[in-house]
């Protein structure tokens, strides 16, 4: 039997649907449809009664209480299907998924094709206008995620649009931010306290020496920063890798004389629990100010530069992937190594002026009494 053939594509896509402005209600529609159309083999008779024995068996265990705790903390966090993706994703897939309605009602005029391979050509024929209109290639990615996000079934039937993004991600590669080496966040950080700034300087140094994202780095407060036997964790809670199964994350502080800087700082502040980064936009002001003390202004380094300098200075200390994995709690070590590659290549590249060498090794030369004076 071919694709086309397939009585689930022949029960998926039989039924005619009111095509209305708010097409997402024809997706769920056939989504519910697809539910229905499976052709899985019902369950035998005795199922109801052996589940009806269980839930009693349950109910007598762990009485009703349990259960209406149960249900009063699934309250907040809502269905289930409004959680299998983050808020900020959802908000991405809303934006996306108006850009593929429009384009296949609008456009195309076939705002419910025939099939997945009818629906898999339509799809690509967005692509290519995509790519034709100059849009980035995150954004095509996101309407085609948005599409199997929305209509579950889709998953694994929209391969040629899969290739094609594949395609235009050779084409034109990602531009990434510069690293940073380990001498120039010392220098900014040593700028921050001459401006007075110390959480962000510690914010900085923290966030090199951890391999830090930018949202962690902004994140971190004081009551986050645990001493243990002489060392410093970092309680960074659910972050970008551990989402999906809920885990929670932490990670160590290794140079030494940081340890003492934060054991030194938290005694100053008498342990008050507040954020090292209070406003995130003026952080970012602040550090392009820096640099452009520093002369660095057209260099093109961005805050996430950060996290890629300490990865690669990792690298170096360790020679090993897989640490450089763990500290920075990379999911995939392919796109962990793109990262580090490019990195020690822009590093090796690296070149200064004269006079921003001078002022680098200026601004690095600070006591580490002023982050508690």
């Amino acid at each position: 039997m071919s694709y086309c053939e397939s009585p689930y594509q022949e029960s998926l896509w039989s039924n005619q649907c009111v095509v209305s402005a708010g097409w997402v209600c024809s997706m769920l529609y056939l989504c519910s449809n697809q539910r229905k159309s499976c052709g899985q083999a019902q369950p035998p008779a005795h199922a109801h009664r052996n589940t009806m024995a269980t839930r009693k068996t349950a109910s007598k265990r762990y009485g009703k209480v349990g259960k209406q705790r149960r249900k009063k903390s699934r309250e907040k966090f809502g269905s289930l299907k409004m959680n299998r993706v983050s808020l900020g994703t959802r908000c991405k897939y809303r934006r996306a998924i108006v850009t593929v309605l429009w384009f296949l009602f609008a456009v195309l005029g076939d705002p419910i094709p025939a099939n997945y391979l009818q629906f898999d050509d339509s799809l690509q024929e967005l692509i290519e206008s995509l790519w034709l209109d100059g849009e980035p290639l995150p954004f095509a990615k996101q309407c085609i995620a948005s599409t199997q996000h929305y209509i579950s079934g889709a998953r694994g039937h929209l391969k040629g649009c899969w290739l094609l993004l594949s395609t235009w991600k050779r084409l034109e590669p990602p531009v990434r931010t510069p690293p940073w080496p380990r001498r120039l966040a010392v220098a900014v950080a040593g700028g921050l306290l001459e401006l007075g700034f110390k959480s962000y300087a510690l914010a900085i140094l923290l966030g090199y020496d951890c391999v830090l994202r930018t949202i962690e780095m902004t994140s971190v407060r004081t009551s986050h920063l645990l001493q243990m036997r002489g060392t410093i964790m970092i309680y960074l809670g659910v972050c970008k890798t551990g989402h999906r199964d809920n885990r929670l994350d932490a990670v160590k502080v290794e140079d030494l004389t940081l340890c003492q800087i934060v054991c030194q700082y938290l005694k100053f502040h008498g342990y008050k629990d507040f954020p090292l980064v209070s406003d995130a936009r003026h952080f970012r002001q602040t550090i392009k100010h820096v640099l452009g003390l520093l002369g660095l202004n057209d260099a093109g380094l961005q805050l996430y530069g950060v996290r890629r300098g300490g990865a690669t200075s990792t690298f170096i200390r360790t020679s090993s992937y897989d640490a450089v994995a763990e500290r920075g709690r990379w999911a995939s070590h392919k796109a962990m190594k793109t990262y580090i590659n490019e990195a020690m290549k822009c590093m090796a590249e690296e070149k200064y002026t004269d006079d921003t060498n001078k002022k680098i090794k200026q601004f690095g030369a600070f006591k580490p009494e002023l982050f508690y004076t």
